[in-house]
């Protein structure tokens, strides 16, 4: 998945890159919840030794971007429909009918908070993995409105 940003900040190996959103993600609001618009920082590897101002090729490989919005929806999205189910199914061990339904509400929303801290907490370590990381592949003349 290919992006074309402009450098806002050099660091040693990385650099800051403002990107337009790109438009499959657009409607999701996931990088920026309730931004007004679709501008979004990201931090890049500069392979391309790029310098700020530099218009720059930002690549992230397909399968990768996949697995990075499973763990980061689909994780807490199972962990909510697990929670639900298990929740229904002790609830019903326990023969608690009163209030059933917000029992299990509760039960699945509370998996599905753990799951979200639970990938908070290991998102240092899922930074430090390089194939999670965006890379500066080139400098170029493309500019899109950012």
């Amino acid at each position: 998945m290919k992006q074309t940003g402009i450098v806002i900040e050099q660091k040693a190996n990385t650099a800051k890159v403002l990107i337009q959103r790109h438009a499959m993600c657009a409607e999701c609001g996931g990088c920026k919840m309730a931004a007004d618009d679709s501008k979004l920082e990201i931090e890049a590897i500069n392979e391309a030794g790029a310098t700020v101002g530099q218009w720059v090729e930002v690549d992230m490989d397909e399968g990768t971007f996949l697995q990075a919005t499973f763990i980061a929806y689909g994780i807490p999205l199972i962990a909510l429909l697990v929670g639900i189910f298990l929740g229904a199914q002790i609830l019903t061990l326990f023969n608690i009918v009163n209030n059933h339904e917000i029992y299990t509400a509760i039960i699945g929303f509370t998996l599905m908070i753990i799951a979200f801290i639970t990938i908070n907490r290991k998102e240092e370590i899922i930074k430090s993995k390089k194939k999670y990381t965006p890379v500066i592949t080139g400098i170029t003349n493309n500019k899109e409105e950012v």
